[in-house]
């Protein structure tokens, strides 16, 4: 196990204990409350960012490119989580320009009675008429892939009945805390209120295997076309479980959005700064955004010209 792996899969236990710990603190002497925190999908996602950004490996050796942007919620943004179905989007790139590009929904396992699993994947949302995952696949279009992410405190010893996608050369075991699946798939297992842990473990794999398939680095590929190839296995796998796959969209060799070349460009510009997104009007596409992290360890083409 490489040091990338190593990181990702102690990230994934440290969520799924985070998300355990946060509803189970145990009654202490001097202590007559018990506390309860929300922790919610927003704070699970920021802090594996946080994670990811603080403790990448610093080596020359490693490339990592990725512009993460969290959509509002204010439904006067100019493109606000209500419209796009997506809790975040990630922009992953690699040599030679390429881009891959994906929109997610984070849902956390609830406990309803004596079933956990995952709420309001079946139902419109308040005072709408449409699904949330139908938004999210409808927006993403040709050039995003539409992703779930699921977040779950349970912990497991063994490999799901998934596990891993259908072209991972090697099993990999699933600690708990975070999966990915393709948008399609969930969208035709909607019909149930909710969806139990199981069935979502059969058409989702782990998150560590999106960043880091030992398989696919060996195969000299850069970070969007593993990314790529991951969403496409998770995909195919699923399909073999009799749920619809589709084929993700491919990779790109032309420029990201504008407004993820702004935000790359101004963090070029001045590397020790945070990014201002003060001064901006609501016309401009970035003033949609919540938060921005870019992890970058080697920069192997020009930003400002990605081709």
């Amino acid at each position: 196990m490489n040091a990338v792996s190593a990181l990702l899969d102690w990230i994934c236990l440290s969520a799924a204990q985070d998300m355990r710990d946060a509803n189970q603190f145990p009654y202490r002497p001097g202590h007559v409350v018990r506390t309860q925190l929300q922790y919610g999908e927003e704070t699970i996602t920021e802090r594996f960012l946080l994670d990811l950004s603080r403790h990448f490996p610093r080596d020359n050796t490693l490339t990592m490119q990725l512009v993460s942007i969290a959509h509002v919620k204010n439904s006067k943004a100019q493109y606000p989580e209500p419209t796009t179905g997506s809790d975040w989007e990630w922009h992953f790139g690699g040599t030679g320009g390429q881009w891959f590009s994906m929109r997610v929904q984070a849902k956390k396992a609830k406990r309803t009675g004596k079933q956990w699993g995952y709420a309001a994947i079946g139902w419109p949302r308040s005072g709408k008429t449409t699904f949330q995952i139908d938004d999210l696949i409808r927006d993403a279009g040709n050039r995003y892939w539409p992703a779930y992410a699921f977040y779950d405190s349970r912990f497991r010893d063994k490999t799901p009945p998934l596990g891993v996608c259908a072209q991972c050369p090697r099993l990999h075991p699933y600690f708990g805390g975070m999966t990915y699946a393709d948008a399609h798939v969930i969208q035709g297992l909607r019909q149930a209120k909710t969806l139990d842990r199981d069935t979502v473990l059969t058409v989702s794999a782990p998150m560590p295997c999106l960043f880091d398939c030992v398989g696919r680095a060996q195969a000299n590929m850069n970070l969007p076309q593993r990314v790529r190839a991951f969403a496409a296995g998770v995909s195919q796998r699923s399909a073999r479980e009799g749920t619809a796959g589709r084929e993700p969209p491919p990779v790109l060799t032309d420029p990201p959005p504008q407004y993820v070349l702004n935000i790359v460009n101004r963090a070029e510009e001045t590397p020790d700064a945070p990014v201002v997104l003060e001064g901006l009007s609501e016309e401009d596409p970035i003033s949609r955004l919540r938060g921005i992290v870019i992890i970058r360890e080697r920069v192997e083409i020009p930003l400002n010209n990605p081709k």
